[in-house]
């Protein structure tokens, strides 16, 4: 059996894991994590991403979209790409989901994080948050804005 301290380091590890993969998502560079992406519906029933960057006052209006003309290779090398979300906007939401009385929600979203703290049950779990939100700030944003091969 491990001993509290045991658990509290590793609930803080899974929280650093699971903020550092949704922060990840977020600043990963695709058509749908810009900001100035947007959907048109075409033809009725068809929706096709766009980027809608101002230059000199008007919007580019250039197909960006993964299904459509390398729209991943596009994005990945945009000079206009920008975060469609900041990272403490991101922080802030999951701190929210964590910090819920619902424990419920907390398990069909983090079912590692709701065992531990069923293990830990009087965890305070602002502070595990807090130690887990300063290791990630601790990074660089170049660590945070990777790419995979897919």
């Amino acid at each position: 059996m491990r001993d509290e301290g045991q658990v509290r380091q590793k609930l803080k590890q899974v929280l650093y894991r699971h903020l550092q993969k949704r922060l990840r998502d977020v600043f990963r560079r695709r058509p749908h994590t810009c900001f100035h992406n947007r959907t048109y519906r075409v033809q009725g029933e068809v929706e096709i991403g766009v980027c809608t960057f101002q230059i000199e006052g008007k919007p580019r209006l250039v197909v960006c979209d993964p299904r459509v003309l390398q729209g991943i290779e596009q994005a990945k090398a945009c000079p206009w790409w920008t975060a469609l979300r900041g990272k403490e906007t991101v922080k802030a939401a999951f701190r929210d989901i964590l910090e819920t009385t619902d424990r419920g929600r907390i398990a069909a979203e983090f079912p590692d994080v709701a065992s531990l703290l069923w293990v830990l049950d009087d965890v305070e779990i602002k502070a595990a948050m807090a130690e887990a939100e300063k290791e990630v700030d601790a990074l660089p944003d170049a660590a945070l804005s990777w790419e995979d091969k897919s």
